[in-house]
C-alpha cells in the first residue's frame, strides 16, 4: 500500500474547502439577489409572456444562470445583467418552446398591426 504525499494531500483539501467556501459563498450572493430582484425581473418576463406558468420558468431560468455564471458577474450592473439574460431567454423560449399560434406577449398582442386592422409597410 503505498501513502500519497502528505504535502499533495493537504493541496487537494485545501483546493477543495475553497471550492465548498466558493459554492456557499455564490449560493448566499445569489439568494441575497434573487430576494431583492426576483419580483422585478417576474413582473418584466411575465408583461412580456403574458402567462404566470412561463413566467414562472422563464424567471427560474433567469437566476439558474445567475448562479452558474456569478464569478463573470459585476456586482454594479446586477439589475442590467437580470433584465438582458431575461430578455435573451424570453426570446429563446419563444422561438423554441411556444407555438408562433401561441405567443400571448408582447410581440404578439402589443405589436402586431394587423389584429388592429392596420397594415403593414411593405
Amino acid at each position: 500500500m503505498t501513502m500519497e504525499n502528505p504535502s499533495t494531500c493537504l493541496k487537494a483539501n485545501s483546493a477543495s474547502l475553497r471550492s465548498e467556501a466558493n459554492v456557499v459563498e455564490r449560493t448566499l450572493a445569489v439568494t441575497q439577489l434573487y430576494e431583492q430582484f426576483r419580483r422585478r425581473i417576474y413582473a418584466h418576463i411575465y408583461r412580456l409572456l403574458g402567462s404566470r406558468e412561463n413566467a414562472d420558468d422563464v424567471t427560474q431560468e433567469v437566476f439558474v444562470s445567475a448562479y452558474l455564471t456569478w464569478d463573470d458577474l459585476d456586482a454594479r450592473d446586477n439589475l442590467c445583467w437580470l433584465l438582458g439574460t431575461s430578455i435573451r431567454k424570453i426570446s429563446r423560449f419563444l422561438r423554441t418552446d411556444v407555438p408562433s399560434s401561441q405567443h400571448r406577449g408582447y410581440r404578439a398582442h402589443r405589436h402586431d398591426k394587423s389584429s388592429r386592422g392596420e397594415r403593414s409597410p411593405r
